[in-house]
């Protein structure tokens, strides 16, 4: 029983690492996840506010008057802090935002953030 001594704690010791690592890998994997889910409803936000700028009604020829819709848009992201781009285009607008999300446990294993984009669209229904 003598030459096994310690290798109990060595277990251990690798163990915990193990764990502590898995713990740090999910807390930023759900912090992505989170932004992610944060700024695509925000860019579904914009693309409604925007698809709301529609012009022609009265006259029975509803249409999206695309410089008030693409400004309605941004006018929505102001304060947010995204890289924002708006499309309006036949009927529908579509926001793009650009982000970081850092990362805190393998920001110190040299992957300091990652970079990610979501689109959303929202489309004019005549009815």
């Amino acid at each position: 029983m003598r030459r096994q001594r310690g290798t109990l704690s060595a277990f251990v010791v690798c163990l915990l690492t193990a764990l502590v690592a898995m713990v740090g890998l999910v807390n930023d994997a759900g912090s992505l996840l989170h932004w992610y889910s944060k700024t695509a409803d925000l860019a579904q936000a914009a693309a409604r506010v925007g698809a709301q700028e529609v012009e022609g009604v009265r006259e029975g020829h509803p249409r999206l008057d695309g410089n008030r819709a693409r400004s309605a848009a941004l006018r929505h992201l102001e304060h947010e802090g995204h890289r924002a781009s708006v499309v309006v285009s036949d009927g529908s607008v579509t926001v793009t935002l650009t982000g970081r999300q850092p990362f805190k446990f393998l920001g110190a294993f040299g992957v300091p953030a990652a970079r990610v984009s979501v689109a959303r669209s929202a489309h004019l229904v005549e009815g």
